[in-house]
């Protein structure tokens, strides 16, 4: 398994274990979020079009995940 299937994995599980707290109105949203649109390979694909778009050159996911991980992004409150 790839490292982008694996951060993929450890976030849908986080994901599903908080639609507890989400509304039932958004729970289908994020359910074909990670069911369809995520695991798709064509969506992995990083082009040119977020360095246009951000105006700096893209990043791994598991770059992303590593330092929104350490700020606390993912903490619940309570």
């Amino acid at each position: 398994m790839h490292s982008f299937q694996r951060v993929l994995c450890a976030m849908r599980s986080l994901f599903f274990s908080l639609l507890k707290m989400v509304p039932a109105d958004f729970v289908w949203l994020i359910e074909y979020l990670f069911s369809e649109v995520l695991v798709n390979p064509s969506n992995a694909e990083i082009t040119t079009d977020i360095e246009k778009v951000l105006g700096r050159k893209p990043k791994d996911f598991s770059e992303y995940v590593k330092e929104a991980k350490a700020t606390g992004a993912w903490t619940p409150k309570f």
